[in-house]
Formats: structure tokens, C-alpha cells, sequence
């Protein structure tokens, strides 16, 4: 120590018993004591080396511990060695950020030698940076031991991470392949398989198909108008993968036409890929109508012929099927056939509505009652028919005169030639005859003779005739 207050250093470069000093670049240059200060050295922190104390004119007394000459020949610990993001997309370039746990307990961490390297498979350095632990360059706690550093740039392929870092003595440790960088080229697997391109589809759809990836991020099935839609609204998202399943339930209720579906599938390093097909969509239905019917009121006795045709919005009307049905004869409906006509035999007396529709190759068709169903409701009413007329004692005993050919809300009022009157018959809803027991009002049997009656009809038609009783 000399009179200016600094401090000089001299290396014995002889033996411990014949000294030889050499003045040298002083270690001390930025320790300043006063004047006509001596340092004092002894082994303080019993490391085996000489530490510097100093003791000032203003009573302060100073510690220099001798890190230099200090018998620590363990190099830092270096774990818990991560890289973010660790699967990327080749020869693109990522901000990388590597953290590792850095510590040495007896000589410290030189804060200056705390290095990530990014190596190819070759161990040929990609990137070299530093790892900080001052709570800025990405570290979040200053002095915690957790080092972390940042490197934008891209890798060929697969990669790995060395770390390296040196104590204050300058014992160094490597930490080789502490972390690796995957690189995916592969891009998902995406497929629609049902609905087929081109299939006609109505109502709620199942789509069925495969996404699926190794680094599977998610898929998004979506549909837009047209064969090359300027917009497209989400079915589904879904980060589950998908391998020749369900990947949706679609319902097209809303929507008719040409529509494209889009099935994409994107992985963690956003490699994207996609399928596309287009359906048909037809959620209207075929409307049908008849071409022949008989007239409202049948009154002949003969076969009844009805015959209709359809038409469909996109289904050719060659390709469309019909199915019928006589509410008051059938009891349901007939199988589906292209059949364009059929022939009923002569029916009861009745009131009858009969039901034609069609269906398209979606296989939508319409209820019973939608306007598109062709329907026709009429009555059959013949000629008005008494029997038995005459009414023989001998052959018809126990059975009643009937009134064959009238319709419901009918009466038949019966006389005698001297227009009295003998019986009124109410026909009840639903029947189409009524019988006359051959009793007057009182319910006594009616005499032999002539008597007259007069069939009075809901639509204010009426006939009259003649019956006679012999016995």
C-alpha cells in the first residue's frame, strides 16, 4: 500500500522459501484506503487461500475475499432446462426462449459466461446467446437462479440445446442436449367421406370423416354458398381428433341449393391442410297435382280413376316417387312406386279424400295436409234405390224396407195415398241407407196398400216414388 492509497500487487513467481516478486497488473485497481494504508491477508472463509482486509483512517474496516486463488474446483450445477416453443414449422422464423436453473453455491455464477446454444444435429452452433437472470430479457425474477434468454431465428430441422456456464473461478459445466426442438413437416390428415360430393342431402346430416394429426391442434367444418363461397359459417370446432368418424352434425333446415362444406385441420406448428366437397341441399318438397278426378258428387256406378304428376325443385320429375292413399277405403298408404295413376272399383256410398305426393332423392316428401301433397275430397251418391219394392208378407217377413242412395242429414218422410203421414226417417252422419221397419210412429205394422214417400237430400234435392206392401 503506498502513500497515494493504492494497492499493488506482486506474484511470487520463485518457491515458498526463496522468494522471487514480480509487480503485475494490479487486481486491486479499484480499491482505493487512504493514505499510508497496509493490507492484511489471512484465510478468513477457511478455503484455503489468503483474503485482503483493509482498515481505513475513518475506522472502516474492508473484506476482500480471494475468489481467484480459492481451491472450489466444482463447476455450476446446471437443470430444469426448457425451450419454448419446442415443435416448430422448419426454416420459419420463432422467437425461442430457453430457461435453465443455474447455481454454484461456493464460488458463484459468472453472470457473464451463462450461454444457450442451438445446435443442429452435427453439434454445429445455430445460435449462441446469453441467459439472464436480472429480471429483463424475458428472466421475471432477478437473482433467483432461473436464467433465461431469448433468440428469434429459424431451425432446418431437428434441433437441440447445450448450456454452458462458468463458476468466478472459472470452472465451466456443460449441460449437452438439454432440450430439444422438434421440427414437423407433416401436415394434417383431412378427409370428408359421407356426405359423398355431389349427394343430394336434406334436414339434419351426419358428416363423417378423419382429422387427425401426431401434433393435433384442432379442425373447424364449415359451409358456404356455392361451389366457391366468398364466406363460410362454422359448423363445428373441435381440438378432438377425428379418424373415420363423426366430425359433425349439420342441420340444413334452413337452406336449399348448390352449398360447399370445408373440413380444416391445422397442427401445433400451424400446418394447415383441408377438404372440400359439394352437396345439393333440397329441404323443399316435391309438390304434386292431379291431373284426373271424378267430379265432386259420383252418382254412377263405375271404376273412379284418379292420376296426378310432381314436380321438384331439383330432382328430375323421372326420378321422383309417389305414393297414395283414399281416406274413407285404404287404411294406409301405398308403397312408394313411380306409378302416375290408379283405378278404384265402384265404391260404397261415402265421402271420401284422396291423398297423392311425391318424393324426391333426398327422400324428403310432404305431410298429409302440406300444400304440396295433391289432395280431392267428394261423395259418393247413386241413384236412389228402395228395396224390397214390392214387400211380400210371404217372402220378406222380418225384414226392412231400405232406402239405398241417401246421404247423411237425409229424411224420408212416408204417406199414405190420403197424405198421412206414417213414418219420418232420419239418415244419422256416416250412413248412406236407413231402414223403414214398416211401423208408423206408435210403432205398430202398417196395413197393406200403397204408400208414398219423399227423400229429402242436405243440398235440397229431393225424389219421391211409391212402396208397396201386399200380405
Amino acid at each position: 500500500g503506498g502513500w497515494t492509497g493504492r494497492l499493488y500487487y506482486y506474484e511470487n513467481v520463485g518457491s515458498a522459501t526463496k522468494s522471487v516478486w514480480i509487480q503485475c497488473d494490479s487486481m486491486f485497481n479499484n480499491i482505493y484506503v487512504g493514505s499510508y494504508e497496509a493490507p492484511g491477508l489471512a484465510d478468513l472463509d477457511g478455503d484455503g487461500d489468503v483474503d485482503l482486509t483493509l482498515g481505513e483512517g475513518d475506522a472502516v474496516l474492508n473484506y476482500y475475499q480471494n475468489l481467484l486463488l480459492s481451491s472450489d474446483n466444482t463447476p455450476p450445477v446446471i437443470s430444469n432446462v426448457t425451450v419454448e416453443p419446442s415443435l416448430v414449422k422448419p426454416n420459419v422464423a420463432t422467437t425461442f426462449t430457453v430457461t435453465a436453473s443455474i447455481s454454484d453455491a461456493k464460488s458463484g455464477v459468472s453472470l457473464s459466461t451463462t450461454l444457450a446454444h442451438i445446435q443442429n444435429p452435427d453439434e454445429n452452433d445455430l445460435a449462441s446467446f446469453l441467459l439472464y437472470d436480472d429480471g429483463t430479457h424475458g428472466d421475471e425474477i432477478s437473482g433467483d437462479g432461473i436464467f433465461t434468454g431469448q433468440w428469434t431465428g429459424s431451425v432446418p430441422g431437428i434441433s437441440y440445446v447445450d448450456i454452458t456456464a462458468s463458476d468466478n473461478l472459472g470452472n465451466q459445466s456443460e449441460a449437452e442436449n438439454a432440450a430439444s426442438i422438434l421440427s414437423d413437416t407433416v401436415y394434417p390428415e383431412v378427409q370428408i367421406t359421407s356426405p359423398l360430393s355431389g349427394a343430394l342431402i336434406s334436414g339434419v346430416v351426419l358428416i363423417e370423416g378423419t382429422a387427425e394429426d401426431d401434433n393435433f391442434k384442432n379442425y373447424i367444418l364449415s359451409f358456404g354458398e356455392g361451389t366457391d363461397p366468398l364466406t363460410w359459417t362454422t359448423i363445428t370446432i373441435s381440438t378432438n381428433p377425428v379418424s373415420a368418424g363423426i366430425l359433425a352434425t349439420w342441420d340444413t333446415g334452413n337452406i336449399s341449393g348448390t352449398f360447399s362444406l370445408k373440413l380444416t385441420a391445422e397442427d401445433r406448428v400451424q400446418n394447415k391442410s383441408e377438404d372440400k366437397i359439394v352437396v345439393i341441399v333440397d329441404n323443399s318438397y316435391p309438390r304434386t297435382w292431379l291431373i284426373t278426378s271424378p267430379p265432386s258428387v259420383v252418382t254412377r256406378r263405375e271404376p273412379i280413376i284418379f292420376s296426378w304428376q310432381g314436380i321438384d325443385n331439383i330432382t328430375e320429375s323421372s326420378n321422383l316417387k309417389y305414393q297414395y292413399k283414399l281416406e274413407g277405403y285404404d287404411t294406409d298408404w301405398s308403397d312408394w312406386s313411380s306409378d302416375t295413376q290408379v283405378t278404384y272399383p265402384e265404391l260404397p256410398q261415402g265421402r271420401y279424400t284422396f291423398y297423392a305426393r311425391a318424393k324426391d332423392e333426398t327422400g324428403s316428401y310432404p305431410p298429409k295436409d302440406n300444400p304440396a301433397t295433391a289432395s280431392f275430397s267428394f261423395t259418393t251418391r247413386y241413384a236412389l234405390i228402395v228395396y224390397p219394392n214390392p214387400w211380400y208378407n210371404t217372402k220378406h217377413q222380418g225384414l226392412p224396407i231400405v232406402f239405398s242412395g241417401v246421404l247423411p242429414g237425409s229424411k224420408i218422410k212416408i204417406y199414405t195415398l190420403s197424405v198421412e203421414k206414417v213414418k219420418e226417417l232420419d239418415v244419422r252422419e256416416g250412413m248412406y241407407e236407413v231402414n223403414w221397419d214398416l211401423c208408423n210412429e206408435q210403432g205398430e205394422f202398417v196395413g197393406r196398400g200403397i204408400y208414398l214417400y219423399i227423400a229429402l237430400f242436405p243440398d235440397g234435392t229431393k225424389k219421391t216414388g211409391k212402396i208397396a206392401v201386399i200380405k
